[in-house]
Formats: structure tokens, C-alpha cells, sequence
């Protein structure tokens, strides 16, 4: 028997549709009340519609420029909301946690229940300040001869001679020094790997794929969990 997956669609546009509520009833009210006001004061009738067309101009230009600069400060709030979090994070752990573990208790779970959580998310966040971190014996392995993923078959004794040199240094400056000579070899002098601004980037050309942006990168802001298949 096929088996038939479920997809859920959500609707995913509801900051639209309020922006649109909004303008749309400031746009159709303000050029009517102007234009009833109007027409009892004056008898021209080239004067109400060019005032009420200058009116919908200006409105628009309005709410377009203060729906611009809400958004703008929203995102502002909440770069600097989070950017204080993970300092409080990295400042006072102990407090965050009870934060957090206060969070899900308010959502029902017990004591016992939150406490394997929270600890689930310290790892992870443990985890991925230590992944942030640049570590050049993960980093440069690839590049060396012998590497599986040294796919442009480079052959090069001194770049396996300073990547050992680093790996082997004991002091940071003495390391930097060696890594900064592995970079110049590398890229410079023997020119073995040449980066751009961007490798690739995956775009469906299909009309079955639905909810998909195009984004400039295929590591930039690619929401999948909105993109499904129609048939």
C-alpha cells in the first residue's frame, strides 16, 4: 500500500494581512472624511478629488514609512533583548536556568519533568559555543596531502610541514605564526584553494514546490519548515 504523507500548510502571512487591515482602513477612511469635508465647504469638484488624490499619496507615504520604522525598531528591541540573554547566559547560568526551568513549569511541567530539560539545553548551548570556536586542526586537516577531503589533489611537503608545526605548538603566538605562513602558502603563494562569496546555493525550478523563498545563499535565512509539495 503507498504510503501517503501528511503535510501540514500553515498559514504563514498574518503580518501581511494585519499590515494590509491597517492601511487599507486608514487609506479608505481619511480620503473619504477629507472629501465629505471638503465637498460641504467648496464647490469645486476638481479641487475635492485633487485634494483627496493628494491626501492618499501623503497617507500612503505615511503609513509605509511608520509601518518601515516599527518593523525596523521591533528588530532593533529584539537583537539588543537577545543579545543581553546570551550575555546573562555567559554572566549568571545558574539564574537563566531557573528562568527557563519557571518557563515550562508555567506550561505545566512539574520540577521533575523541566529539570532534564533545562539541562538538555545548557548542553546544547555548551555545544555550540565550543563548535563557534575556530580550531585550526579541524579547520586545515582537509587541505594537507594525505586528506580524503583534499579534493583538489594538491601535493604540497611544506603545507603538511607547517600544519604539523601548529598542531605541535605549544605557545599561541608561536601557533599563529605557523598558521598565518600555512594561509599565505595556501592562498597566496601556491594559490591550491580559491574561495568566493558564496560555493552554491540549491533553488527548485518546479511548479510543485510550494512556499519556498530564494534567499542569497543556501545558508542564509531558508525556512524549510514552510516549503512543501503540492502533488
Amino acid at each position: 500500500m503507498p504510503y501517503t504523507p501528511h503535510v501540514e500548510q500553515h498559514f504563514t502571512g498574518g503580518l501581511v494581512v494585519r499590515d494590509t487591515v491597517i492601511g487599507m482602513s486608514d487609506g479608505l477612511t481619511v480620503p473619504f472624511a477629507l472629501a465629505a469635508g471638503l465637498t460641504g465647504a467648496v464647490d469645486s469638484t476638481t479641487l475635492v478629488v485633487t485634494a483627496g488624490l493628494a491626501e492618499i499619496a501623503a497617507g500612503s507615504i505615511a503609513m509605509g514609512l511608520g509601518g518601515y520604522l516599527a518593523g525596523k525598531s521591533d528588530v532593533e528591541h529584539y537583537a539588543n533583548e537577545r543579545a543581553r540573554e546570551q550575555l546573562e547566559i555567559e554572566q549568571k547560568p545558574e539564574v537563566e536556568a531557573m528562568e527557563v526551568a519557571q518557563l515550562l513549569q508555567y506550561y505545566g511541567l512539574t520540577p521533575e519533568q523541566s529539570a532534564p530539560v533545562v539541562e538538555a539545553l545548557r548542553t546544547a548551548a555548551e555545544i555550540g559555543a565550543r563548535r563557534a570556536l575556530v580550531e585550526p586542526d579541524l579547520d586545515l586537516g582537509r587541505f594537507v596531502t594525505n586528506s580524503d577531503a583534499n579534493y583538489g589533489k594538491h601535493k604540497d611537503p611544506l603545507i603538511d610541514e607547517l600544519y604539523t608545526k601548529q598542531a605541535r605548538a605549544v605557545e599561541q603566538e608561536e601557533r599563529k605564526k605557523y598558521l598565518r605562513a600555512f594561509e599565505k602558502r595556501l592562498l597566496d603563494e601556491e594559490v591550491h584553494v580559491f574561495y568566493t562569496l558564496q560555493w552554491h546555493r540549491i533553488i527548485p525550478h518546479n511548479s510543485k514546490v510550494k512556499g519556498w523563498t530564494i534567499t542569497p545563499s543556501h545558508y542564509l535565512n531558508n525556512q524549510l519548515d514552510t516549503v512543501w509539495l503540492s502533488e
